[in-house]
C-alpha cells in the first residue's frame, strides 16, 4: 500500500477532473453533424504543451487532427500508451432535461454530451498525466497520449493512421472507453456490410419485381443465421450477432419499387474473422439466387474490424487489476467488451492493450449521458499508477 501515499496520487482531485471534463463537455465533437475534431483536439494539444508534454497533430483528413502527446522518460523501458477518441456521438437534444454541454453535477453524476463515450476518459488519463508530471516523478519509460479522429469510421483515419507512421515503441496500450472500471481484456470484432437490392418498377399490383420484398428474403435468412450463431460462444464475448440497422427502398404508395439499400451489422467473437464472416454471408447470398433466379442483390463490406483477446497475465493486465484494488478497495475482475473499440488497432500493432475507463455502456449515445464523478477520480489514479508500476 506504500503507493497510496504517493504525491502523484495526492495531485489527483475530484475537482480537477471535473473541471477539466466541463471544459471537454463544452467544445463539441460529432462528426455525425460535421464537428469534427480540430477544435478539441487543438485545445488539448495547447493544454498539454503547456504543462511541458512534448505534442504534435497528425492529420489524414481535414480538421480531423489527432494528438500524439509524450512525457518523456530515460529511455531505458518500453513506452505506455493511453488512448482515447475524441468524438462523442450524436444525440437528440431535445430529449435531454439537463443541459447538454453544460457538464453539470447533480447527486455525484457529471451530465453531458460525450461524457460516459469517452470525454470523462480523456479527462481522467489528462489528470493521471498532469499528476505525473507535478510529482516529478522519474519514469523510465515514455508515458503517451494519443487521442485519435475518425472513431465513427473505426479509427481508421485516427489511432490506425498514427500506429503506422509513428513508432511508439510501446510494452502496452489503455483503451479508456466506459467499462465502469472493469479490465476487459477481449472485444468483439465486425462487419459491416451494404446491400443493394435491384427490382422492376411498375405501377402496385399490375407489374413489376418489388426490390423490399427481394430485400425481405435475404432478411429471413439472416434470421435463420442468427440462429447458428447462437450456437457458438465465447466465455467474454457470448455468442456472435448479426442485425439489420438500416433500410431504405420505394418512391411512392402506389410504385413497386425498383431498388432496396440496407446496412447489416455482424457482430463477431474471437474465434472468427472478418473473412470468414464475409465468406459466409457471401454464401449465403449464392444460396438465395440459386433457389430464386429473379434475386438481384449485391453485398459489399464496408467496415471490417477483428475481435481480439490477450492474456490475462499479460503485464498490463495483472499491473491494472492491482492498481484497481490499490485504489477501490475492491478485487477487479477481466471482461470482455461487446462492440469494438481501436483497441483492435493496437493488438494488431503487437502492443497488449486492456480497455479500461469512467462510464457505463447503458448510458451511452442517450440523452442525459452522465459518469460518476468518483469514477472519474478512481480511473485517473488507476492510471498513474498503473503508469508508475509500468515505467519506473
Amino acid at each position: 500500500m506504500a503507493l497510496r501515499s504517493n504525491s502523484t496520487l495526492e495531485n489527483i482531485t475530484n475537482d480537477k477532473v471535473v473541471a477539466l471534463l466541463q471544459e471537454l463537455v463544452s467544445i463539441r465533437c460529432e462528426p455525425e453533424e460535421q464537428l469534427y475534431e480540430k477544435q478539441l483536439a487543438e485545445f488539448i494539444s495547447e493544454r498539454l504543451k503547456a504543462t511541458g508534454f512534448e505534442v504534435e497533430l497528425i492529420e489524414k483528413e481535414p480538421d480531423r487532427p489527432s494528438v500524439l502527446a509524450r512525457l518523456k522518460g530515460t529511455g531505458t523501458r518500453e513506452a505506455l500508451v493511453l488512448y482515447g477518441h475524441l468524438s462523442a456521438a450524436t444525440t437528440i437534444l431535445d430529449d435531454w432535461t439537463v443541459s447538454p454541454f453544460a457538464g453539470e453535477v447533480r447527486d455525484g453524476k457529471l451530465y453531458g454530451v460525450g461524457v460516459a463515450d469517452m470525454k470523462g476518459g480523456l479527462a481522467s488519463m489528462m489528470v493521471a498525466a498532469q499528476a505525473l508530471l507535478e510529482s516529478d516523478t522519474r519514469l523510465m519509460g515514455d508515458l503517451i497520449l494519443m487521442f485519435g479522429s475518425g472513431a465513427e469510421r473505426a479509427g481508421t483515419i485516427g489511432a490506425k493512421y498514427v500506429l503506422e507512421r509513428k513508432n511508439l515503441n510501446a510494452a502496452a496500450a489503455i483503451v479508456g472507453e466506459p467499462s465502469a472500471l472493469k479490465i476487459i481484456i477481449a472485444e468483439r470484432g465486425a462487419v459491416w456490410f451494404e446491400m443493394k437490392t435491384k427490382g422492376i418498377s411498375g405501377l402496385s399490383g399490375v407489374k413489376g419485381t418489388n426490390a423490399v420484398e427481394k430485400t425481405a428474403q435475404v432478411i429471413v435468412a439472416l434470421q435463420e443465421l442468427r440462429a447458428r450463431l447462437n450456437s457458438r460462444n465465447h466465455p467474454l464475448l457470448t455468442t456472435p450477432s448479426v442485425s439489420v440497422n438500416q433500410i431504405a427502398g420505394g418512391i411512392a404508395p402506389y410504385t413497386v419499387p425498383s431498388s432496396c439499400q440496407t446496412v447489416i451489422d455482424r457482430r463477431l467473437i474471437v474465434g472468427e474473422t472478418t473473412k470468414e464472416a464475409i465468406d459466409e454471408m457471401r454464401l449465403l447470398i449464392a444460396d438465395l439466387r440459386h433457389k430464386d433466379k429473379e434475386l438481384e442483390v449485391n453485398v459489399e463490406p464496408i467496415l471490417e474490424v477483428e475481435p481480439f483477446e490477450i492474456s490475462p497475465q499479460e503485464k498490463i493486465v495483472t499491473t491494472a487489476l492491482s492498481s484497481l484494488k490499490e485504489v477501490t478497495g475492491r478485487e477487479g475482475e477481466v471482461g470482455g467488451f461487446l462492440g469494438w473499440t481501436e483497441g483492435v488497432h493496437f493488438v494488431e500493432a503487437g502492443i497488449p492493450t486492456i480497455i479500461m475507463g469512467p462510464g457505463d455502456v447503458s448510458v451511452v449515445h442517450a440523452p442525459d449521458e452522465y459518469v460518476e464523478v468518483q469514477q472519474l477520480k478512481n480511473a485517473a489514479e488507476i492510471y498513474a499508477l498503473t503508469a508508475l508500476n509500468m515505467l519506473r
